[in-house]
């Protein structure tokens, strides 16, 4: 429980904070709110985020609902990071436009769903691949759901 209060709890606005100042700052990145998301990014990031959440809030209003306790991206063309609800996206998925991004934030919000601010030990190495893998389950059904292209919905099996 120790461990947890000081890994976890501190994470979002140390997080936040380190992001901003340390990736998007010095990027001159700007910042696109959408609901409960914020994104940072180059003018053609933001808009593809822009309409993938527009998108988003017209296929599954109730998924969009779920980011409303407050995500965080951020564009990086080459890596993606992923802490608790901070979330880089890559050219990866830029690469498929709108379908891209709406796939990731799904994605996004079924790992935060699955680890819901959980941290592991190696002993629980076994507990994480198997949430992870749950949550890229969910992502892939969510996809074939909504008849997104196959390529896609096969990059989450």
């Amino acid at each position: 429980m120790f461990v947890r209060r000081i890994l976890v709890h501190p994470i979002r606005p140390i997080g936040y904070c380190a992001v901003i100042f340390l990736i998007c700052k010095p990027r001159r990145y700007g910042r696109l709110r959408f609901g409960g998301c914020t994104f940072y990014g180059p003018p053609f990031f933001l808009d593809l985020c822009k309409a993938a959440c527009e998108r988003l809030t017209e296929i599954d209003p109730e998924l969009a609902q779920g980011f409303r306790s407050g995500f965080l991206f951020w564009y990086d063309p080459v890596k993606l990071e992923q802490v608790e609800k901070l979330f880089s996206i890559s050219d990866d998925y830029c690469v498929w436009k709108e379908q891209g991004i709406i796939a990731f934030l799904v994605y996004a919000f079924y790992k935060s769903e699955c680890f819901a601010g959980r941290v592991f030990s190696r002993r629980q190495k076994m507990e994480a691949q198997r949430l992870a893998t749950l949550a890229h389950e969910k992502t892939s059904a969510w996809l074939k759901a909504h008849s997104f292209a196959s390529e896609l919905v096969q990059t989450f099996i």
